[in-house]
């Protein structure tokens, strides 16, 4: 069965206006609208949004984004990455003197290992090599893709806390033989919605825009490995991990997500996101 998505695009219709006439040049297929969304086959998709408050094409990424996740509900898994690199951090300092500053260690690291230069770029479940980050333009067709993709593996995951530790496990199952080399790993990511700060829009300081999903920390930054060879049919695997919650966070605005992910190639063979259990 297909989603119709006529809602989608008329939320959509009002981000054509400055998709063209944005700084990058994005061609008329990456920006065609499709009319139907694949049958779900149980993959998750995982956006990782690199963002910066100084940045002033992030928030219509932001927009984009906001718009598959209309689409596609809780089938999709946004991140926001704000990273310090050497290049990014003109673009990630707090705009205001004593705002909280969104830029993680593993936000930085990610950034340094794709190679990204700009703002604003994506990755969609990690299938881009370093350097091949995709432009704005790109994520709504890339993401529809993997959407229609079967998963190699399910994943299922809880999260729970309990004083000032995070607790999650995780398990899940290969029905089939994996083709593909390298070994098995869980990478879980903390997240944090609800931060009101300054963002350049349109060139412009605006106050109290609000960033959510951002990544706060990581329990390992390329994870932790579940299976050591290529797995067979019918292989299973389990997780546990914890980390500890900084007091600066809000644990009411926390999640976490969980991806399954190749440890050669980094791609996110499946992921779930899920609240915490307090």
């Amino acid at each position: 069965m297909k989603a119709k998505i006529l809602a989608s695009m008329m939320l959509l219709s009002g981000i054509g206006a400055w998709v063209w006439t944005a700084c990058d040049k994005i061609s008329e297929d990456e920006t065609r609208i499709s009319v139907d969304l694949p049958e779900w086959q149980g993959k998750y998709v995982v956006l990782e949004d690199f963002t910066g408050v100084g940045c002033t094409n992030c928030p219509d990424a932001a927009n984009i984004a906001h718009g598959l996740q209309t689409l596609m509900g809780d089938r999709i898994i946004v991140v926001e990455l704000h990273a310090a690199t050497e290049a990014l951090a003109p673009l990630t300092t707090p705009r205001v003197e004593g705002e909280v500053n969104l830029v993680s260690a593993d936000a930085t690291t990610y950034a340094a290992y794709w190679q990204v230069v700009g703002l604003p770029a994506g990755l969609i479940n990690r299938k881009q090599a370093p350097g091949e980050t995709l432009a704005r333009g790109r994520w709504r067709g890339q993401a529809i893709s993997v959407y229609g993709e079967v998963p190699v593996a399910t994943i299922e995951a809880t999260a729970s806390l309990s004083g000032s530790t995070i607790s999650v496990s995780a398990n899940g199952l290969f029905p089939q033989a994996y083709k593909d080399s390298g070994d098995i790993r869980v990478v879980t990511m903390i997240l944090e919605d609800g931060f009101s700060v300054t963002q350049v829009v349109s060139g412009e300081e605006q106050a109290g825009y609000v960033h959510n999903h951002v990544l706060r920390r990581t329990i390992d930054a390329w994870g932790v490995k579940v299976l050591d060879g290529v797995p067979s049919d019918s292989t299973v695997f389990d997780y546990a991990g914890t980390v500890g919650v900084d007091p600066n966070w809000n644990t009411a605005n926390l999640s976490v997500a969980v991806m399954l992910c190749n440890g050669e190639t980094r791609e996110i063979l499946n992921a779930t996101k899920v609240g915490l259990n307090q």
